[in-house]
C-alpha cells in the first residue's frame, strides 16, 4: 500500500473550459479528450 502513496499524480485542467480535470501519471498519449468541451486537447497544453 505504500507503493501506491508514493506514485505521483499531476492534476491539471482544461484551457478552454477548466471544467475538467485530468489526473496525468506520465504514460498518457499527446491528446486527452475533454469530457465538458468535446475537445481533444493535448497534454503539454494542460493548466497545472
Amino acid at each position: 500500500m505504500a507503493a501506491a502513496e508514493n506514485t505521483k499524480k499531476d492534476t491539471r485542467f482544461c484551457p478552454y473550459c477548466g471544467m475538467s480535470s485530468f489526473e496525468l501519471s506520465g504514460n498518457e498519449k499527446e491528446f486527452v479528450c475533454c469530457e465538458y468541451c468535446g475537445v481533444d486537447v493535448e497534454v503539454k497544453e494542460l493548466i497545472p
